[in-house]
Parts: C-alpha cells; structure tokens; sequence
C-alpha cells in the first residue's frame, strides 16, 4: 500500500453469496459482488506492512514513523503517536493488535502501546535489527538476527531467547509451541516454554508464509505434522 492513502472496502451484499466452503448448484450462475470504499484516510506517507483491526479501529503505520488509529467506521483519526525510526528512516514497522494492546517492532525496539491514546505502555530494547512479529495468548514472539525471542506481552519481559543462526522471515504463535521460518528455506518448531527446537523442516524454496491447519503447519510448498515436522505432501 503506497501514497499515505488508507482505503476501507467493504462488500456490497456480500450476505447473498452464501457460505464461502458452498459450492453453486450446477447449472446455477452467480453475479460477482464487487467492493465499494466506504472511506479513505490520508496518513502521511507510504505504507509498507498491512494495518491490523481492533475494537472498532484500525491501526496503521507509515515509512516514516507516524502511527494512527482511525474509527473502522468513518476513517476520522483517533490518536497519532511517532515511532523513533534512528538512521534508518526507511525501515518498516511492524505492527499487531490484540484487545489487550497495540504492538510496534522496528529496528532493534518493540513497543507496547495504549490502544486508545498510542500511549507507550512499555518499550525493550533488542539489540539486533528486528525482522518480524506475532503476539498471541499474553507472549509475543519477535526475531533478530540470529535470534528468535519470546517475551512477555503484559510487562515486555523478556522470557527466552535462542539463537537460531539465520534471519527470521515469518513467527506463528500455537497454543504451546512457536513456529519459525527463515531465510534459509527451515521451518523450526519451538517449544514455548524452553524456546528449544523440537523438530527442523525444510522447504524446497525460499518462503516466509506459515499458516495452520489441523494438527499440520502449510510452510513453503507443502504441509508439515506438528508433531513431527514429517511432510504430510508436497508439490
């Protein structure tokens, strides 16, 4: 998303289509719901990382540090914070929400903030060069290199930190286990409680997408068992 612009899409009639996983009757034919903007806001500069929803606003950071909240609803800016960006002005910031606050990762810092002022809550410093964020279940799990570190979401305290040896490109957060990808085409699954690496998985080429399916993560171009990190397939 570039140009400062924040555009809200909602579908028109969307409760029409039906069930997403429903198939059309044979020999049934359906229109295509287009999207309409409802809103659109002007927040600085370029946006580099998808803005996250919660209770009712949207949180969005631009390249050059500002951070707003916008009602869901209007598009009107609720609270401006700046994220101090250093030399590098041009590095993104990640960003995540969750009821119990608004989350920042950028460069070596991760910040906790108030959701309804941006207040800062608590701020750590990394000392590495952040790559990426996930916050689940009161731990938030972040990445340097070569590091992977779970910390407390409530007070930023840092709970463990493993070296990994390689830059993480994508974290997933389970109910007692971490997910990591890297950029040398592996998949870790860690314990949460030790930060130990209970299996290895490898990937035929370079990705940074994880998602969860039951009792199976989708990492590269195939699906591997939680329990294992055995393939399940891949193609």
């Amino acid at each position: 998303m570039n140009q400062g612009m924040l555009s809200l899409l909602l579908a028109i009639a969307a409760s029409a289509i039906g069930p997403a996983d429903v198939l059309p009757a044979e020999g049934t034919e359906q229109e295509p719901k287009w999207l309409e903007t409802v809103w659109t806001a002007e927040v600085g500069e370029d946006i580099y990382e998808s803005p996250e929803v919660q209770g009712g606003r949207v949180y969005a950071a631009n390249s050059c540090g500002a951070v707003t909240s916008l009602d869901l609803t209007s598009g009107k800016v609720l609270a401006r914070t700046t994220f101090d960006l250093g030399s590098n002005h041009r590095l993104p910031i990640q960003v995540a929400a969750t009821p119990d606050g608004l989350f920042l990762a950028r460069g070596h810092l991760v910040r906790r903030c108030d959701l309804t002022n941006l207040e800062t809550v608590w701020s750590a410093d990394l000392g590495e060069s952040h790559q990426c964020l996930a916050v689940a279940g009161g731990r938030l799990l972040t990445t340097t290199y070569p590091d992977v570190i779970l910390l407390d979401a409530e007070s930023g305290k840092v709970i463990w930190r493993k070296k990994v040896g390689s830059q993480g490109r994508g974290v997933l957060l389970g109910g007692n286990f971490a997910l990591y990808a890297s950029n040398t085409e592996e998949c870790r699954f860690l314990d949460l409680v030790t930060g130990e690496t209970r299996w290895t998985a490898r990937a035929e080429e370079y990705c940074h997408a994880l998602a969860l399916g039951p009792g199976v993560v989708y990492y590269g171009s195939g699906a591997y068992r939680l329990k294992d990190g055995s393939a399940l397939w891949t193609v």
